[in-house]
């Protein structure tokens, strides 16, 4: 539990660090966009009560066990379309209410 704690809190400012590069219409995108590939979570290796960020279970399976497996961004493959639709909504009724 700790862990995710400082893990959303590390996430957050570094989403928030980076968006900063992007120009002012695009910054929460980037700052939304971010955060999701970072806190996506995904199973350890079948165990349906530990959870990891996927991204990083991933880049540990490849860079340590020497194992290309695309099992652990499946949960990336519906957070990033969500975003992204999402994203759209918004600027979509923003542009046409505000």
């Amino acid at each position: 539990m700790q862990f995710w704690v400082i893990y959303s809190l590390s996430s957050l400012l570094a989403s928030f660090l980076v968006s900063k590069y992007f120009s002012y219409k695009n910054q929460w995108s980037i700052f939304f966009l971010i955060l999701v590939l970072l806190l996506t979570p995904t199973n350890l290796d079948g165990e349906l009560g530990k959870l990891a960020p996927s991204l990083s279970v991933f880049f540990y399976d490849v860079i340590f066990l020497q194992m290309l497996s695309f099992k652990s961004l499946r949960p990336l493959i519906l957070s990033l379309p969500s975003v992204f639709i999402i994203l759209m909504l918004i600027r979509f009724f923003k542009k046409r209410f505000f």
